[in-house]
């Protein structure tokens, strides 16, 4: 069995008792997320963290997109400053468009463009942005477009696997009335952790084959099935990366790795197994804020019980120092089982 069999989100449907104490209410909340996420109708087009913008020189599917361009701009910064837009579509916060590359390759396929704009990689996510153009007037009336089935889906070719890519995460929104924007995004950490390494550059083959305007039971969706096909280079810049091996101990348990990227946050501990199944481990910046949840967690078995890998929004710029807790989600205070504190300074 492949180890990524073994991986599994720890959130899913789980839910503690409710209590009154604000904490608990915000531990509550990231034990609900990933079932709010699963429900909510997003729409992917990004899978090395890309940016979606139109090539000078390429005909448009809709001749008035050019136009359109000032408006659009460079597409992760448009949904990053689209501050509601970025509340409920938690991926577009870890968005840092200064690193992508621009891509601008672009497909027609039953009357529907889609473009690749842009993509990064910072050796341990992928972002692609896409623009798709619809003149389908039954596609477009919706607000949320999707590509392909769901999240999940593996359609993406890396160089540098045997393994088609899983999609983790994406966002789009429309732009106008043929218009949308989004981001599709790729979590590298089971590959990692399987021994893959990321070359400093390397080729993704996307392939979308369907497009729908939605995909919630009952509501009118409409569907094309078609081509899109898009293969580009991407180039690794983990410069800004910052690694810490503490290898800490408290109360038996051992903080092994802390990796700070500019978009996400990952955390690798140990857990002893006296801890039991309701160990849960939160993260805080030198303000006490907690650093909210991000795509992948997994659980590997360890010579104390389990050594547990999660990854979280990225935390704030200026934090002196990040302050991870164990704890005990079954109870409603959340006992603290064991604490570390690393300096990021």
């Amino acid at each position: 069995m492949r180890k990524s069999d073994k991986v599994y989100k720890i959130l899913g449907d789980e839910e503690v008792p409710s209590y009154i104490d604000l904490k608990l209410k915000e531990s509550k909340d990231i034990l609900k997320k990933e079932a709010r996420r699963k429900k909510m109708v997003k729409s992917l087009s990004m899978s090395a963290a890309a940016t979606c913008v139109i090539v000078a020189g390429i005909s448009l599917t809709n001749p008035s997109l050019a136009a359109k361009i000032p408006f659009i701009g460079n597409v992760m910064n448009n949904l990053t400053e689209d501050k509601p837009f970025a509340e409920k579509m938690n991926i577009v916060k870890s968005i840092k468009n200064e690193d992508a590359k621009s891509i601008k390759e672009k497909v027609v396929d039953k009357g529907i463009g889609v473009t690749v704009q842009e993509a990064y990689c910072d050796g341990s996510n992928i972002f692609i942005s896409y623009i798709i153009e619809v003149e389908d007037g039954d596609l477009n009336e919706y607000d949320i477009i999707n590509i392909n089935d769901v999240v999940n889906y593996r359609e993406i070719r890396a160089s540098f696997s045997d393994e088609m890519l899983q999609t983790s995460d994406y966002a789009f929104k429309k732009v106008d009335d043929s218009t949308y924007a989004g981001v599709v995004y790729i979590d590298l950490a089971t590959y990692i952790n399987e021994g893959v390494e990321i070359p400093d550059e390397f080729e993704l083959e996307t392939n979308i084959h369907k497009i729908s305007s939605r995909q919630i039971p009952g509501d009118k969706s409409k569907v094309v099935e078609g081509s899109w096909r898009h293969k580009f280079t991407i180039e690794k810049n983990d410069s800004k990366n910052i690694k810490y091996e503490p290898n800490l101990e408290s109360n038996g348990a051992i903080l092994k790795k802390l990796i700070i990227t500019p978009g996400t946050t990952e955390v690798e501990v140990d857990i002893p197994k006296e801890f039991g199944d309701s160990a849960y481990v939160l993260v805080y910046d030198d303000k006490g804020k907690r650093v909210q949840d991000h795509t992948c967690s997994y659980n590997l078995d360890s010579d104390i019980g389990t050594l547990a890998y999660r990854k979280y929004e990225p935390i704030s710029d200026d934090s002196e120092y990040a302050v991870v807790h164990i704890v005990d989600k079954a109870t409603q205070e959340l006992k603290i089982l064991a604490e570390f504190k690393v300096p990021l300074k």
